[in-house]
């Protein structure tokens, strides 16, 4: 058997939610546990309550640390982490666990500010792109004539964050 290893999921959707991205962490997380792994899930929470619980996923025991959230106005079930201290919240837990891998799921809110806190914890960082601007544009109450550019700037900015990774993966 393979050693036990600590690993932290960051992640901007995760279970409940219905989407691609929710879906792989999940899997990941779930896959991991399985094999033995002590598997730790960052996410928005789905509801008012947040905190670090035990949830089941997929069969697998795992310890989720939700994250204060709202919902987006104009989308049925999609939160929004509040950013308000999730650096500081990310780095205490990189910090007491001390986990081998961070693997962080997008860019976006959580992924950035746990990519900083892996940073000054000397964290090996993983990165899996699930961000597709054009996908989730729709979503963004921008005004449609200022779509093309937006989703420019979203891509530049995940070259410019994923090309800093230990390892990057991309599902296709």
């Amino acid at each position: 058997m393979t050693e036990k290893l600590k690993i932290v999921l960051a992640c901007d959707t995760f279970a409940p939610d219905i989407n691609g991205a929710a879906r792989f962490a999940e899997r990941l997380a779930a896959g991991l546990a399985k094999r033995g792994h002590d598997v730790h899930v960052i996410a928005a929470a789905y509801d008012k309550t947040h905190g670090t619980r035990t949830e089941v996923h997929d069969g697998a025991q795992l310890t989720l640390h939700r994250i204060k959230s709202h919902r987006v106005p104009n989308h049925k079930t999609l939160r929004w982490p509040e950013p308000w201290g999730i650096q500081r919240q990310v780095f205490k837990l990189l910090s007491e666990l001390k986990p081998e891998a961070l693997h962080v799921q997008s860019h976006l809110l959580v992924g950035r500010f746990a990519i900083k806190a892996a940073r000054r914890t000397g964290t090996k960082i993983i990165a899996t792109n699930h961000i597709m601007p054009e996908n989730l544009i729709k979503y963004s109450m921008l005004p449609k004539f200022t779509h093309k550019t937006a989703m420019k700037i979203v891509w530049a900015d995940a070259g410019r964050i994923l090309s800093r990774m230990d390892a990057v993966t991309t599902p296709t």
